[in-house]
């Protein structure tokens, strides 16, 4: 149980690792948006935490974040995909996951993107590139910003081609309360 709990910990830290130094655009520009929108700085995780290591192991468990906001992802590609998004702002963090499930791999440099969005005013923020670990992807993301207004999940898959702006539409479902 211990290995396990390790395992994920440790997959959990490299994911936070590359999404905090993962090179990113930071102007995302929809032709449905009304203004050009710039996504928020992600926060340290580690700021954000009390330290809660176990000696035994030296390794610094991670809280379990309760997600007041969820939703299930619908398949809109015509594929077999689908998932969950959970969200919470809590002590001045917005925390989102999504966890998806039956997508296809990307071909060539394709790859798959989160995107939140908010209908008035018109708002879209990319909530990243989709970490494939183990065999799963996963979406995750934190603002210092409440972002709970943005209540609609869209994952994209999108060319390698230096366009911010979100491709084709695989998964889309709302968050609720």
């Amino acid at each position: 149980m211990k290995i396990a709990v390790i395992a994920v910990i440790i997959i959990i830290m490299v994911g936070v690792i590359w999404f905090l130094t993962s090179d990113r655009s930071d102007d995302v520009n929809l032709s449905t948006a009304t203004s050009e929108t710039t996504v928020e700085p992600e926060t340290n995780q580690q700021d954000t935490m009390q330290d809660t290591s176990d000696p035994a192991t030296n390794v610094e468990a991670v809280p379990y974040i309760v997600h007041d906001w969820q939703g299930d992802l619908v398949d809109v590609s015509g594929g077999e995909a689908s998932g969950s998004v959970e969200a919470a702002y809590i002590d001045g963090v917005y925390d989102l996951v999504a966890t998806l499930e039956n997508l296809p791999t990307p071909a060539g440099t394709d790859f798959y993107e989160g995107w939140i969005v908010r209908n008035d005013p018109s708002d879209v923020l990319s909530t990243g590139k989709i970490d494939l670990v183990d065999g799963n992807y996963t979406n995750t993301f934190q603002s210092e910003k409440d972002l709970l207004d943005h209540d609609f999940y869209v994952l994209t898959i999108e060319p390698d081609d230096g366009d911010p702006a979100p491709a084709n539409h695989i998964l889309e479902g709302t968050l609720t309360k």
